[in-house]
């Protein structure tokens, strides 16, 4: 597992930044004449209010497919999200030799899911079937869709239902200074805000195992088949909020980038970096399954590595490797940072050729991009290969996603950015407990994923086989 390092984390904070807010500057490097004050802004928003009446069918066929191998049927469904980012870019002087620039990035989402479902379903026991007299000729692949009944085993009607709501607030903002030859970055200040308040609530979430048992010789065939069942709830929450900032001084410069960028091309970084700031908050999270909590902490997880036995995870006071903070405070860190950067590809967004760099250092691998505009948070490939199966943006105006991609001036976005900083205040309060309003929030990426996907979540401990 990869430890928690201030090496890794800088140097990803670093490659974060810079490729949301500093690579405008590239289209400008070789300009006669560059002036402060000079900026770019970005926004996004994206929203979807579906119910089982109008969701649209290609999702509704995927939790239909899901299901109908469970023996529910969905009765209801809602879901209702809105999400905003906003961020803006500017250029506060420009000297002989480097950029001085501002930056501030702000995300929002706002969420809420149910799901109704019933139909017959084996009763909760432990059952032990006999192969032979129950089947004429098993195959171990019947078990997915198998009829309970036709077996001996009892169903009764049961109601599924599951609950989800969201509130997420992100706030990034900074002042960078970079060489302005090569946008090596040569100092960061930066700051973190984060709150998020988390509701999940699930009734009779059935969960199924089966296991074949098979007789003792040369050739072992099936003898019996054993089920058990049962039907679980979760009343899990979530509360999180983190009050993080950085000063980074790099020497010689942290070159991330070197220009002109061509696939192929490949450079080394070189750089000491001094540490300073401070971080607050926590994360707790109550309800989990025994066993989901004891994975979480286990001797071999992340959280374990990073020095959290249990929850609430505290960062006010913290000591993992070379990261100690002692309340709230950042002890200062001096470390090298040494890697080997390769230009590994391209691929096209928006219209726009967006280059893939990878950052090799002490057996460790960061992936990050280049491009000439502020990144589009809402269009995943932009950023980082996510893998098979994250619909694009043509994808989910397919399934009745709003999507605006806003034209707006630096000063427009830091507009929208207020206003979404007011939003992330209410959250923090929430999940601070200082409000007397009822617990919202999840994890809202999950939910589109869960509806667009097919519900896989909703039902994920239906069949285990």
């Amino acid at each position: 597992m990869r430890n928690v390092t201030a090496l890794y984390t800088m140097l990803v904070v670093a490659i974060f930044l810079t490729s949301l807010v500093a690579v405008p500057l590239a289209s400008a490097v070789d300009a006669e004449e560059y002036t402060a004050d000079d900026g770019w802004g970005v926004g996004q928003t994206i929203a979807l209010d579906w119910t089982w009446k109008n969701m649209p069918y290609g999702a509704k066929q995927g939790i239909l497919s899901l299901l109908g191998s469970s023996g529910l049927e969905v009765n209801d469904l809602g879901l209702n999200l809105d999400a905003a980012f906003y961020a803006y870019f500017t250029v506060d002087e420009v000297k002989a030799e480097e950029y001085v620039m501002s930056a501030k990035m702000a995300f929002k989402m706002t969420a809420e899911g149910n799901i109704h479902a019933s139909g017959d379903m084996p009763k909760a026991n432990n059952y032990n079937i006999s192969i032979a007299e129950m089947f004429e000729n098993f195959d171990p692949s019947d078990i997915k869709n198998m009829d309970y009944e036709a077996v001996g085993i009892e169903t009764e009607n049961k109601s599924v239902t599951l609950d989800i709501a969201a509130d997420l607030a992100i706030i990034i903002g900074g002042t960078i200074v970079m060489e302005k030859e090569t946008l090596a970055i040569k100092s960061m200040d930066l700051s973190l805000k984060a709150a998020a308040v988390i509701s999940f609530d699930a009734r009779n979430i059935p969960d199924i195992e089966s296991d074949v048992i098979r007789s003792n010789g040369l050739v072992p065939v099936p003898t019996n088949l054993l089920f058990n069942v049962s039907y679980d709830d979760y009343d899990v929450d979530l509360k999180a909020t983190i009050d993080a900032n950085m000063n980074v001084v790099f020497e010689p410069a942290l070159n991330i980038y070197q220009l002109p960028m061509e696939v192929g091309n490949t450079w080394t970084i070189d750089s000491k970096a001094t540490i300073n700031g401070g971080m607050k908050g926590f994360v707790d999270i109550t309800g989990l399954p025994e066993d989901v909590e004891k994975e979480l902490f286990d001797e071999e997880s992340d959280l374990y590595e990073a020095g959290f036995t249990k929850f609430p995870l505290v960062f006010d006071e913290f000591e993992s490797d070379d990261l100690v903070i002692k309340d709230g405070k950042l002890e200062e860190i001096v470390t090298d940072i040494n890697a080997n950067v390769t230009v590994t590809g391209t691929t096209t967004v928006n219209d726009r050729t967006v280059f893939k760099l990878k950052a090799d250092y002490d057996g460790e691998e960061v992936d990050y991009i280049y491009s000439s505009e502020l990144i589009d948070v809402f269009a995943s490939a932009t950023m980082f290969d996510l893998g098979g199966g994250i619909p694009n943006l043509e994808d989910l105006a397919a399934f009745g996603i709003e999507f605006k991609d806003e034209d707006v001036t630096a000063d427009e976005a830091a507009a929208e950015i207020e206003s979404i900083e007011n939003y992330y205040r209410t959250v923090d309060k929430k999940a601070k407990g200082e409000s007397d309003f009822p617990l919202m929030a999840v994890l809202a990426v999950v939910v589109v994923a869960v509806v667009i996907g097919g519900a896989a979540i909703f039902f994920i401990r239906v069949v285990k086989k």
